[in-house]
């Protein structure tokens, strides 16, 4: 079963005994562990004459393995054999774990060969009761609410308390890890940077910062259970109000503008048709043109009466039907014009996906860890994706007030917004947050693979949900921390209210609209008053040629 120089894996055996001396060992002691780990194994009985780096190996193994645990270990001591031990050759033996504060041997048990029980001894005894002040590393970024680092030292934030909670909970103390990489990234190669690469690389205990379920890193890394759902949406450009001048057509929509077009079209051919059908059958001696008739005919769409009178009843059957028709027509636009005059009308506000995508506006953050959830989505998301860019801060600070890209940021289930501090109280007149989200995900806190930390913080996580705590503590952190100006500002629905509506003196803006309908008036007038003189004229000198 055992031989010195080599490591043999029998598959129905229980006891292996691991050589490592070099880096070959090294590397079979690798493939060992890692086939009994994606057996399904986490117990195992070992002899080593290295026990260091015996858990070196373990560490790695562990890491880059699917099957995820946190294994029970049996470790034998150097210099007995499995064989002796079993055979109950000995006096006596001894049980012992390691402390996690000191480093130093806790005898668990001494048994005598002759009498010992071991299904009555904890060998593997929970040493989360009370770390004992052992330092628990938070690998964080300052990111409101969820994690707040202040230069005057304040340490803060939803996942902050959370965290803080279980080390009160369980005797423990605690440091921050932060650096510059943000969130940062775990490299298929192993390296890593940022908090994910620092729970990754065992260099912090937990790690959060609005830590959402991503698949890459999860390869790396545990999740605790989730604690709150956070919608991504963006902060856009706020509608402007329309131009005065536009006002004008806004009562009716684009097709009723079509069709009312039509409809002029198609009563004035009936009316000429009337009319040419009229002069054959019985032979009046007026002969109008199709134009005569399309004046006729916009004159009934403004309430003209048409001046000449028609005896004949059908052709009085058919102008009363016309009266009526643009009677309403004219009725209905001035209802809608009333109306427009009196709400403000405003562009197409961006509220969804779709409306984004339409708008071809870029957005993003400083990070590109905001599309990690869509690497792999389809369709529109997919399209979003392509249209994320990475900008430093000053870069986003600078386009604030631009109005040419879309900010990234988070809806909370309180309402409250995770909005970066490159959008200033300055900038907020510019933007509103979308009604729609552009997707959503919930939020956990990392731990690295095999953590013993997971259990126990998931039935806290859970406890403090339960009784409401984090939503409580979403709402404090929010007032403590989050500009209160810039929270309402962005909202449509606040930032209307908050804007006074008073009635104002009518100024000439105002009547924009008309004075450019009477100016296309004019021009058309006169440009058709000027062609009829050079077709006349035309007609004279042909004339003239004739004679």
């Amino acid at each position: 079963m055992v031989d010195e120089n080599e490591i043999i894996l029998h598959v129905n055996n229980s006891l292996v005994q691991l050589t490592i001396e070099d880096d070959c060992k090294m590397l079979a002691c690798l493939n060992t562990l890692a086939f009994a780990v994606e057996l399904g194994c986490n117990a195992y009985i070992l002899q080593v004459i290295h026990p260091d780096r015996l858990f070196t190996v373990i560490h790695e193994v562990l890491r880059y393995a699917t099957n995820r645990q946190n294994p029970r270990i049996l470790l034998l001591p150097n210099g007995a054999t499995i064989k002796n031990i079993l055979s109950k050759k000995s006096d006596h033996f001894e049980f012992s774990t390691i402390s996690w504060i000191s480093g130093q041997h806790q005898i668990l048990k001494t048994c005598s060969i002759k009498n010992c029980d071991i299904s009555k001894i904890n060998l593997f005894p929970d040493k989360l009761t009370d770390l004992q002040g052992k330092e628990l590393r938070l690998a964080t970024m300052d990111y409101s609410p969820y994690s707040i680092l202040r230069p005057n030292g304040v340490v803060d934030g939803i996942e902050v308390r959370i965290f803080k909670e279980f080390v009160r909970m369980y005797n423990a103390s605690w440091s921050i890890v932060t650096d510059d990489k943000q969130w940062g990234y775990i490299f298929p190669n192993g390296t890593s940077e940022g908090i994910l690469g620092a729970v990754a690389d065992d260099r912090a205990d937990v790690g959060c910062a609005a830590v959402f379920m991503w698949y890459d890193p999860h390869l790396f890394l545990e999740y605790t259970a989730p604690y709150i759902r956070s919608g991504v949406t963006c902060l856009v450009p706020r509608a402007k109000k329309l131009p005065q001048w536009l006002l004008a057509r806004l009562p009716f929509s684009v097709p009723t503008w079509i069709l009312l077009v039509i409809s002029l079209f198609m009563s004035t051919a009936v009316m000429y048709t009337f009319h040419r059908v009229a002069h054959i059958l019985v032979r009046e001696h007026q002969k109008l043109t199709i134009g005569d008739y399309a004046v006729k005919t916009i004159g009934l769409l403004t309430s003209q009466t048409i001046s000449r009178n028609h005896f004949r009843p059908p052709y009085r059957q058919l102008l009363t039907w016309f009266h009526m028709y643009f009677f309403l027509i004219s009725l209905y636009y001035s209802t809608g014009l009333a109306s427009v005059l009196t709400i403000p009308r405003y562009e197409k506000q961006i509220n969804t996906v779709e409306d984004l995508i339409e708008s071809g506006l870029e957005w993003g953050a400083t990070h590109n860890i905001w599309v990690f959830s869509i690497l792999r989505a389809q369709n529109n998301l997919k399209t979003l994706k392509s249209r994320f860019v990475t900008l430093t801060f000053d870069e986003l600070k600078a386009r604030s007030t631009k109005r040419n890209f879309a900010y990234a940021i988070e809806r909370l289930p309180g309402g409250n917004l995770a909005i970066g501090d490159y959008v200033t109280e300055e900038a907020i007149n510019e933007l509103v947050v979308m009604n729609s989200d552009l997707y959503y995900e919930y939020c956990g806190l990392a731990l690295h693979k095999g953590s013993p930390y997971l259990e126990n913080m998931n039935s806290m996580i859970r406890s403090l949900s339960n009784a409401g705590i984090i939503y409580y503590w979403e709402s404090e952190v929010s007032h403590l921390y989050l500009s209160a100006k810039i929270q309402m500002g962005v909202n449509k629905e606040i930032h209307d209210k908050l804007v006074a509506s008073t009635p104002v003196t009518l100024k000439l803006i105002h009547l924009n609209g008309a004075f450019v309908l009477l100016i296309i008036g004019l021009a058309t007038s006169i440009f058709v008053f000027l062609v009829e003189i050079l077709v006349f004229k035309c007609k004279n000198i042909r004339y003239i040629h004739k004679m």
